[in-house]
């Protein structure tokens, strides 16, 4: 059973922590529900946070020349200048988060999808999307951390890449604090098959600044170390690499296994492959070989548990790979 560092997570506090939504709604979350115990969340609420209350008008982003405003249409306020000031004494006294999650589509909180309006008056034409004000601060403050709303998180594969990367910078920023370069040789080594699937020229680079940390500057390593390590998680790996994956594991065994057994296997990979099976029974089989086996190799690789087994719910176990980019 892995251990894993408990990542610190900004959240909307409208999502599962208390009632602050705009007409005093609380918005529900499986995947909040779900990590509260594996995490330490940082709840915070701008809106209410600057003094507005609950309930409360609406805001609104609102084009102004080459600026946007946040504007409160139904009483003229602009509380543009308070927010951005807010924004700065919350981050700047940020410490140390792997990621977010906020409510999308907010004026305030969205990180791309909030509507940008041509005025605050009713029936004003919409300019496009664009991150809230706070959002938008938050991005730029945390440009590699684990970020989404908590509606694409309802996405099976949105989720798994979300909760992957999310644990993944916690151990890491654990490996930063020891200041070991022991420390930083068995996260590399732990994580070789989850890396090569997200990308194996990356993945091969950490091995080398891993390797070469041993006999160089340490603090300089881990800086470049942690500047490929946030290159390779920018995207979720593509459907077929998985596959291979699984092959690579699969060739590790495959002397102890039947034909018939073998013959098995390969065909669950070509219908994962077909996308007419879902990654979670080709993964099942291989960690019941890690287990009759014995096979410490893989036994300590991350792929096979990248996060919590207890965050695995039905959608994560049943979902199929649809080739899908949601990271564009």
């Amino acid at each position: 059973m892995r251990q894993f560092a408990r990542p610190r997570v900004v959240v909307s506090r409208c999502i599962e922590f208390d009632h602050c939504r705009w007409n005093g709604d609380l918005i529900s979350s499986d995947v909040v529900r779900q990590l509260k115990p594996h995490v330490d969340f940082v709840p915070v609420c701008p809106e209410t946070d600057i003094g507005l209350g609950i309930p409360r008008k609406t805001l609104r982003l609102v084009r102004s020349g080459e600026t946007v405003r946040l504007l409160q249409p139904d009483t003229g306020r602009d509380v543009t200048d308070e927010m951005q000031q807010f924004c700065a004494q919350f981050i700047g006294g940020l410490v140390a988060a792997d990621g977010a999650i906020v409510k999308g589509r907010s004026p305030t909180s969205a990180l791309k999808d909030a509507v940008v309006y041509s005025s605050s008056a009713r029936g004003a034409g919409k300019l496009g999307t664009s991150a809230g004000l706070f959002g938008g601060m938050l991005l730029q403050a945390l440009p590699y951390g684990a970020m989404e709303d908590e509606g694409r998180l309802r996405n099976p594969r949105i989720k798994a890449h979300f909760l992957t990367k999310l644990f993944l910078l916690a151990d890491f920023r654990a490996v930063r604090s020891s200041k070991s370069a022991l420390s930083l040789h068995e996260f590399q080594s732990s994580n070789e098959l989850l890396f090569r699937t997200y990308g194996r020229q990356q993945s091969a680079l950490l091995a080398q600044i891993a390797h070469e940390a041993v006999h160089g500057p340490l603090g300089q390593a881990l800086d470049t170390y942690e500047h490929a390590l946030h290159s390779l998680l920018d995207r979720a790996p593509r459907c077929g690499v998985h596959a291979d994956t699984l092959m690579e594991a699969f060739e590790r065994v495959s002397g102890c296994l039947g034909e018939d057994e073998a013959t098995y296997f390969r065909g669950i990979v070509q219908q994962y492959r077909d996308a007419t099976l879902p990654l979670s029974v080709p993964l099942a089989v291989v960690r019941t070989w890690i287990i009759r086996f014995k096979d410490t190799y893989l036994a300590n690789q991350s792929y096979f548990q990248p996060y919590p087994d207890d965050l695995v719910d039905l959608s994560l176990m049943t979902s199929h790979c649809d080739g899908k980019d949601y990271w564009s």
